[in-house]
């Protein structure tokens, strides 16, 4: 019986051991009110079973005593932790109640043993059917916070109870049915299973209680560290989009500057162009109005009529011009703030050019010679669109090319690589040598004193010479526009000197290698 005895104290001393390793461990890491509760209940399971190991003499009986009464509150005290930790009431009055009802009861059957002079099972059956109870309570709660926590250490001290309660409830029935010794300390192979598996429940329970706290601390930290980074990725994102709103505004500001000088000349034009016009109506009046022998009315009678002709026609054209910002005014309006790629719908290319031709004067449209260099009859794109990139590129053609220039529209198709080309070829003046080099050099700055989009001043994919075009072209709106066009239709806008004079102007659009002619 030593022995059996022996390995009960030491499965206390194994209770006692783990209680000082886990507030050793956990004094500074967790809370205190949590912690003093479970090592305090761990404290009185180990000093109950060494309590409860003592040899059950007479002169051991108050000693027997307090480690029976220490029963309930060794598992009482670890259940209201756990409670705590599941943020649930610790319901410690009903704990302390039931703890003093066992211990009432226990002391009331130990009486009775006494008066009517029976053995020891009354009170053996109670306390060891008491501490099974007890003890599946505490599992019920370690796998609440196995399963809310998803913490595996829950599980661990949840089965670790529940073996330690089915061996006080087999104990319990083996004495019930006679096959164990009706005694606190036997020598039997029963209470050699309680005091192994009460040894493990010390280890298990409290290395089970340490690796849930150490999870919930991990966790809290985790979440903390991904807390800090949400945070960190929130205020990036929101510095990016604050960058990318003042470029934005940067962007839409200088547009508003190239907006208000390519309106304000058109309409200065036109109502130069108009004062004239008024100017010959009058001189015409005033020339009819004189007697038909007199010498106004003579060769020159004829004059002031075709004179008022050319005005209107000038006037007409200015007006024409005026109309076209206008158009690109209000294109630019949604293009600059558009991200998204445009429907795109199959396009019958030879009604689109005519439809582009038939936006142009009279007299621009005599001067536009038409190519096509391809078979093909269709293409995929955003009509609206491409009309207008078209129409800016021979309207710039028009304007800056001068009174006679003439001008190529090539609808084409080449292979390296793979594309569809509208290109506006004229033969306007082209700058002296000097002076393509000179604006090769500083057109980048004059890019932005023009007050064009930075992404929209740089001419893209030609020859050498394309800052001194871009120059050429002013980098006006209808360009500006024209390369938007082409970026979101996947395409780009070239510009290149043309031989032996001038310029030319293409709208690439990207064609499947597979559509390639054979």
């Amino acid at each position: 019986m030593v022995n059996y005895a022996a390995m009960a104290v030491l499965a206390s001393l194994v209770h006692l051991a783990m209680a000082a390793v886990v507030w050793s461990t956990l004094v500074r890491q967790w809370h205190r009110q949590q912690l003093t509760l479970w090592v305090a209940g761990a404290l009185c399971t180990g000093f109950c079973g060494s309590l409860l190991s003592l040899p059950g003499s007479t002169a051991a009986w108050p000693l027997e005593h307090l480690g029976f009464a220490l029963i309930a509150p060794a598992f009482a005290l670890r259940i209201a932790a756990l409670r705590l930790d599941l943020s649930l009431p610790p319901r410690g009055q009903l704990l302390a109640l039931l703890a003093v009802l066992q211990f009432t009861t226990y002391l009331v059957l130990r009486q009775l043993e006494q008066l009517l002079q029976l053995d020891a099972l009354p009170h053996l059956l109670w306390s060891q059917l008491c501490g099974a109870g007890w003890a599946y309570t505490f599992a019920w709660h370690g796998a609440m916070i196995g399963r809310r926590l998803q913490s595996r250490s829950g599980w661990l001290l949840a089965a670790a109870e529940v073996a330690f309660g089915s061996v006080l409830l087999a104990r319990a029935v083996a004495m019930l049915l006679g096959w164990a010794q009706r005694t606190t300390v036997s020598n039997d192979g029963y209470f050699l299973l309680i005091a192994a598996v009460g040894a493990l429940s010390g280890l298990y329970g409290n290395l089970g209680y340490l690796g849930m706290v150490l999870d919930r601390t991990s966790a809290t930290a985790r979440r903390a560290r991904d807390s800090q980074l949400e945070e960190s990725l929130r205020r990036e994102a929101a510095e990016q989009r604050s960058a990318e709103l003042g470029q934005l505004l940067t962007e839409r500001n200088q547009v508003l500057h190239l907006l208000a000088h390519e309106i304000r000349q058109p309409l200065h034009n036109a109502s130069g162009a108009l004062q004239a016009a008024v100017r010959e109506l009058s001189g015409a009046a005033g020339s009819t109005a004189a007697p038909p022998n007199t010498a106004a009315a003579s060769p020159h009678g004829a004059q002031p009529a075709g004179d008022v002709q050319l005005a209107l026609q000038r006037a007409q054209g200015v007006l024409g011009r005026v109309h076209a910002v206008l158009d690109n005014t209000l294109a630019a309006a949604q293009l600059f703030a558009r991200a998204a790629a445009p429907d795109k719908v199959d396009t019958d290319l030879d009604l689109l050019v005519h439809l582009t031709l038939g936006d142009l004067t009279s007299g621009d449209r005599a001067r536009v010679q038409l190519e096509w260099q391809t078979s093909m009859h269709s293409m995929e794109m955003e009509p609206g669109l491409v009309r207008l990139a078209l129409r800016n590129l021979l309207n710039n053609a028009f304007e800056h090319g001068g009174a006679s220039v003439k001008v190529r529209l090539v609808v084409a198709e080449v292979a390296m690589p793979h594309a569809l080309v509208l290109r506006v070829v004229d033969d306007g003046p082209t700058l002296p040598g000097d002076a393509w080099a000179r604006l090769h050099a500083e057109a980048p700055d004059e890019g932005a004193e023009a007050g064009a989009p930075a992404h929209h001043a740089a001419a893209t994919q030609g020859t050498t010479a394309e800052p001194a075009v871009a120059y050429a072209f002013r980098r006006g709106l209808g360009v500006a526009i024209a390369r938007r066009v082409m970026g979101l239709h996947g395409g780009q806008l070239e510009m290149a000197l043309a031989l032996p004079q001038g310029v030319q102007a293409s709208l690439v659009f990207p064609l499947p290698d597979d559509d390639m002619p054979r």
